[in-house]
């Protein structure tokens, strides 16, 4: 049987035998382990783009060059990769790495995953509530406000603003 040619590299010829025959595999797919900015910590997460990976994990990071690898990788052809963020605080115990908190009166908030990442979140919490908002959940504008959630980089200049 002639050998279908596959790339990068990867080549499979069936030769006439009594055992198993070897099936042929994707090779549009990886994992990456390693260091990103922020995102879930020793979990299996699936993107199929790079700009996927930029919003899940931070994209480009002077610290690591997992997200140069990844940019590769989607460059060059790639269509799906299994990421795994490691992530490991220096400590004598091996409890979780810890999520930065930002306190904000009597409210607590914490960084959906750990590391340094959280520090560069900012909490504003106002009163200005709009009438038309009041009318349309139907509450006391007493017990209403407008929360703003904002992420720097490192120069704080603004990357990405929620709010609610």
């Amino acid at each position: 049987m002639p050998i279908e040619v596959k790339y990068p590299g990867v080549y499979v010829e069936e030769l006439p035998s009594s055992g198993q025959t070897i099936t042929g595999v994707s090779t549009s797919i990886t994992a990456f382990l390693g260091r990103t900015k922020w995102g879930p910590v020793n979990e299996p997460t699936i993107i199929t783009s790079f700009y996927e990976f930029q919003s899940l994990f931070g994209g480009f990071w002077r610290e690591s060059n997992l997200g140069y690898s990844i940019s590769d990788f989607f460059n060059n052809g790639g269509s799906q990769a299994v990421i795994v963020r490691l992530y490991k605080e220096s400590s004598a115990d091996n409890s979780p790495p810890p999520k930065v908190q930002i306190e904000l009166g009597d409210l607590s908030f914490e960084a959906s995953n750990p590391g340094l990442w959280g520090e560069s979140l900012s909490v504003e919490i106002d009163f200005d509530v709009e009438e038309q908002v009041v009318k349309i959940y139907k509450l006391d504008i007493n017990k209403m406000f407008n929360l703003r959630i904002d992420k720097l980089d490192e120069k704080g200049k603004l990357i990405q603003s929620e709010q609610y």
